[in-house]
């Protein structure tokens, strides 16, 4: 069983199928030594659909199909993130149908429930909304394409948990095109900010990511070369902040069991302390010896914890290095407000 679910929400053709393809074939073989795992099936079907979009020749033919709007459709794939051979977490993520925001079938009931189980949200916005001349166009295409069905989604989860929200990960697929309409990524960060609103409240965090599955793909018919930009990040984000909760609660479980042990070596001391006061004829070498032993015992369990809890610690460090150097790819808000650069919190 993984160790939490993440949802991906976005209309139909935002991009989320092949976000999923290229985000494997990216971290398949490991970035800077973090690496994704998935199952046989699902490492099968991502190798095929990846050497279809090397294909260029094939030309908009070569993208997998959009995931067709039906229960039986819903896709839903496992992974575990690894860093030097050690997991740092596993996640499902389901692929939905993006057709499902409107419809309000079957299938958008199961979106609904996944979405309340999620411990990090990636909204997916369609670059192609922001290609227009029109700098009106390109804020009222975002608010139909995608914010009008997934606004209020973010803010029934706010209201059926007391408020809170997770991590949400705005992902703008498409950057190759929509980069020619959008000069300044303030214009961006504003139309995210303006139609999304419940994301950027106080207790917030959420991020900007813009990906792509290649700069030049779609150029000469979408017959260019497949290189995808940032497609990694969204998910190294979402997971950081899962990873840093599980770290929180793994410190306090081991500071707890170390004051345990610690109070257990030292009552066992003063039991020996206690015993040697008597007479020789009185003392009990065994209560001693069996005292001693439980002490050191208690010792070597002290010091296997603090291993532990250091070796996580330093996982966590790195992973959190490793979006701290990348932070110049992405936009971080905490309460709302923009952050200068990606800082992972303290443990």
């Amino acid at each position: 069983m993984a160790d939490t679910k993440y949802t991906i929400v976005g209309m139909s053709s935002s991009g989320k199928t092949c976000f999923l393809t290229a985000m494997y074939m990216r971290m398949a073989t490991g970035v800077d030594g973090f690496t994704l795992w998935t199952t046989e099936d699902t490492r099968r079907k991502y190798e095929r659909d990846i050497l279809a979009l090397r294909k260029g020749e094939a030309g908009l033919d070569r993208f997998p199909a959009a995931t067709p709007n039906a229960e039986n459709a819903t896709k839903l794939y496992e992974f575990r993130l690894i860093y030097d051979t050690k997991d740092i977490i596993s996640f499902d993520v389901i692929d939905y149908a993006g057709g499902a925001l409107l419809d309000g079938g079957p299938v958008y009931c199961q979106l609904k429930l996944s979405m309340e189980e999620s411990t990090a949200m990636f909204i997916f916005i369609d670059g192609a909304s922001l290609c227009d001349e029109d700098r009106t166009a390109r804020k009222e295409n975002v608010y139909y394409d995608c914010a009008m069905s997934v606004t209020p989604m973010i803010q029934d989860f706010a209201d059926s948990h007391n408020g809170q929200l997770p991590p949400i990960v705005f992902v703008v697929t498409k950057s190759d095109l929509c980069k020619a309409y959008i000069k300044d990524e303030t214009e961006l960060v504003q139309i995210i900010r303006d139609l999304f609103s419940p994301a950027f409240s106080e207790g917030s965090v959420s991020y900007i990511c813009a990906v792509s599955l290649g700069d030049s793909i779609s150029d000469d018919g979408y017959k260019g070369r497949f290189s995808p930009v940032n497609i990694h990040i969204p998910l190294f984000l979402g997971s950081f902040h899962e990873y840093y909760n599980r770290c929180l609660a793994f410190k306090e479980k081991i500071e707890t069991a170390n004051q345990n042990l610690d109070m257990q070596r030292n009552r066992k001391m003063a039991e020996v302390e206690k015993e040697k006061q008597k007479w020789p004829i009185f003392r009990s070498k065994k209560l001693i010896d069996q005292c001693i032993e439980s002490a050191k015992n208690s010792a070597k369990s002290l010091h296997s914890n603090q291993e532990l809890l250091a070796a996580t610690q330093a996982l966590y460090t790195r992973f959190g290095a490793q979006l701290e150097m990348e932070s110049k790819n992405f936009k971080s808000f905490i309460n709302g407000v923009e952050q200068p650069a990606f800082k992972p919190p303290r443990l």
